[in-house]
């Protein structure tokens, strides 16, 4: 069975992006904050996984290899998924 649902709207959250001087010519340093303007559970960020990042952190951490010195797969280099990071917002934090 289906019924038509109600539309509702949803806030959009603040996302800002900023550009950052780059310490390596030829790369680019960007800083990302997401603020959700409703409750959330979690947020998904999500890029083209033919992006390689040679440096990424969420909230001051970075992750490292997933089996270090057996595989040269990283979580945000080379990798097998579209999805960077799952973020359960705990505190509605940014």
């Amino acid at each position: 069975y289906s019924a038509v649902a109600p539309e509702i709207m949803i806030p959009k959250p603040f996302i800002s992006v900023e550009k950052i001087k780059a310490e390596v010519p030829g790369e680019e340093t960007y800083t990302v904050k997401i603020a959700s303007n409703r409750k959330v559970n979690r947020i998904e960020l999500f890029a083209d996984r033919s992006i390689d990042f040679t440096q990424f952190r969420a909230n001051g951490r970075e992750a490292g290899n997933l089996q270090p010195g057996k595989s040269d797969l990283h979580v945000f280099k080379n990798r097998w998924s579209d999805r960077l990071l799952t973020y359960y917002a705990a505190n509605q934090d940014t």
